[in-house]
């Protein structure tokens, strides 16, 4: 759902399979959703959530670095 755009439906397949059992997965795609939305403190959460879930998910690693490049550059902006 997520690749194709439809933002809703994605957060409710993450939101289901995070209620059956948070992992690093269901956080990290909870945290592209927020992304998606434009909601980057929620997307940090989440994302950090999903590193602390899982710290040898790369992917999470690489959107929290993303995420924290980004507040800085606008904190700098």
């Amino acid at each position: 759902y997520l690749r194709r755009g439809f933002l809703d439906s994605a957060a409710e397949e993450w939101l289901a399979a995070a209620q059956i059992g948070p992992d690093a997965r269901a956080y990290l795609g909870l945290a592209q959703v927020a992304v998606a939305r434009g909601l980057e403190d929620d997307a940090r959460t989440l994302a950090a959530a999903a590193r602390g879930a899982d710290p040898a998910k790369q992917s999470a690693v690489r959107l929290c670095n993303a995420l924290a490049t980004r507040a800085a550059a606008r904190a700098e902006a």
